[in-house]
């Protein structure tokens, strides 16, 4: 496996590509428009890349006025992510494919799958390099259908487009590893950062490629003086990750240290405890066999995945908040692995021609496994929108719930843009930075202020989750304030079954509720207060008084 020797692809590079994206499609677009969004950011994401879409879709004066925009679409849509917490490149890419197939969690979805489809493509490149076919296909197939591929890369979520980034930058660094210049050390290290611009976690690859580079200059095969470049730029890199958290998230990290003992052995051996339910079993074992076959592949390469696997353990070992979402991070060379093993052992097989009907076999299996591993569905509250479209379109309406951020989706795909407005509850009775368990900030204290500020507000329809195990004590007094009082009339309600582990965020039912008294709106605006930022976001609310159709 000589790295120095230039690999050239053929017809049969192209067919394997296609049929890698093919197979990637199938595994990770299965059931993509069934349920609503499941993991709680993904609204967030899903927002982001509406607003991308949005303020290109405006143009004019808002293309100058970015930030601006921004707010006036905070006020209508409560729900985003960019910014000020997550990096912008998937919701850049995530607007284009609005723009194509239009808003709604099956085109956010789609646009994952298409991440999927080059972080495959990436891992069959990067193997492709030092290895052949068979290894790279095998490596590549491997990687998609492991559990944790598949439970990221079926949810509007970054883990997916962050490994194809990474994926795409390890091709970069074995390019420059051909011929070591300063010109192909620039472009390793920009691809590298780049990676960052989809998550940050991402820095781990900048890190791995300094790691790997000083092993690298100590066998005399790098120049020193670009192994510092790196260094430094790895360093540079962890300081910026680190200095950009905000004081909401370092608190989360703090408060939330999963194990009280950093170097204890539960600690220690997270990681490695958690490797078989996110990449499998049998893979982890093959993984492990491949270890001892890494000697013939060239030391460069050797060095990089090793360090690769190294740092990422470092990593999830040193984070207070431990959680097997990290798991994404490491994936690459435990598939590279495994597909060393796999193919050594197809080898074996004496009669030649039935090698390459074995490796199509193992592949199909690892495929056979990924489409039958199934997907959690959550809600879908695009139809309650639907239902009430009359009653929400033009008007202030409120919803209170956890998942309040899907239902300020829903009403941005299902109705004509900014033609309402939503107003989270977790915005007028409560807020907090990062969990409402870490640092709530109560505005009402009992029933009788929430009928007190429900009056104020005085909303002509309000949606309430019910049945819900997970929530704070103001949700509650709402809904015993809706249910119990006479300003209100409950007028439709619609259970969701859904099939997650979490049973708190799972089966839920959605009571919209109707005002029957003409109250008068004792407001013309409201500030949304924005704890990360410190800068309210104005509401305006129509001038006239707040009833609905069918009250007083």
């Amino acid at each position: 496996m000589n790295l120095h020797a230039r690999t050239r692809f053929d017809l049969r590079d192209c067919a394997v590509l296609v049929a890698l994206c093919v197979l990637t499609a199938l595994v990770l677009g299965k059931d993509i428009g069934v349920g609503g969004l499941h993991d709680p950011d993904s609204s967030a994401h899903a927002m982001d890349g509406v607003l991308i879409h949005d303020w290109i879709a405006t143009g004019g004066e808002a293309l100058t006025s970015p930030m601006s925009f921004a707010r006036e679409q905070y006020a209508h849509y409560p729900t985003l992510g960019i910014g000020a917490h997550y990096p912008p490149a998937f919701a850049i890419v995530e607007a284009g494919f609005y723009g194509v197939f239009g808003i709604s969690p099956a085109t956010a979805r789609l646009c994952v799958v298409f991440f999927g489809m080059l972080a495959a493509c990436g891992v069959y490149c990067f193997v492709r390099s030092f290895a052949d076919t068979t290894v790279a296909a095998l490596a590549a197939v491997i990687m998609i259908t492991m559990p944790s591929t598949t439970t990221w890369g079926r949810q509007v979520m970054l883990e997916i487009p962050t490994l194809a980034a990474v994926a795409w930058a390890s091709v970069a660094f074995l390019w420059y590893l051909r011929r070591t210049t300063w010109l192909r050390l620039g472009g390793v290290l920009l691809v590298s950062l780049s990676a960052m611009s989809f998550k940050q976690p991402a820095v781990f690859l900048v890190c791995t490629v300094a790691a790997a580079m000083f092993f690298g200059s100590v066998r005399g095969r790098i120049p020193m003086r670009q192994t510092v470049v790196a260094l430094l730029v790895g360093f540079g890199a962890l300081w910026g990750v680190f200095s950009s958290l905000d004081a909401a998230t370092v608190g989360v990290l703090r408060d939330y240290d999963s194990f009280g003992n950093k170097w204890g052995l539960e600690s220690l051996s997270f990681y490695m405890m958690m490797l078989p339910s996110q990449v499998g079993a049998v893979v982890l074992a093959l993984a492990g066999v491949g270890l001892f076959l890494l000697r013939p592949v060239a030391p460069e390469v050797r060095n990089f995945l090793l360090c690769w696997f190294g740092i990422v353990y470092v990593m999830v070992t040193v984070a207070s908040l431990k959680t097997t979402r990290f798991s994404y991070l490491g994936l690459l060379p435990i598939a590279v692995l495994a597909a060393l093993s796999l193919a050594a052992m197809l080898r074996t097989i004496s009669i030649s021609h039935l090698r390459p009907v074995g490796a199509i076999a193992a592949g199909l299996a690892f495929f056979a496994v990924g489409m039958g591993r199934t997907i959690e569905h959550a809600p879908n509250y695009g139809p309650v929108v639907e239902k009430h479209r009359e009653q929400i379109e033009g008007n202030v309406v409120m919803f209170s719930g956890l998942r309040d951020g899907d239902f300020v989706f829903a009403t941005r795909e299902r109705l004509p843009w900014r033609r309402t407005t939503v107003i989270r509850g977790s915005k007028i009775f409560y807020t907090c930075a990062a969990r409402p368990d870490f640092d709530l900030v109560q505005y009402v204290h009992s029933k009788d202020e929430v009928a007190e500020r429900m009056r104020e507000f005085a909303f002509p329809f309000v949606f309430v989750e019910r049945e819900n195990h997970v929530g704070t004590q103001p949700d509650a007094w709402l809904r015993e304030y809706l249910a119990d009082g006479d300003d209100y009339r409950r007028v439709a309600s619609y259970p969701f079954q859904c099939e997650v582990e979490d049973s708190d965020r799972g089966d839920v039912t959605i009571d919209v509720y109707e005002l029957v008294k003409p109250y008068v709106r004792a407001m013309d605006f409201y500030d949304l207060p924005m704890p990360r930022t410190g800068n309210p976001i104005r509401v305006n609310f129509p001038k006239r008084i707040a009833m609905a159709e069918s009250g007083g």
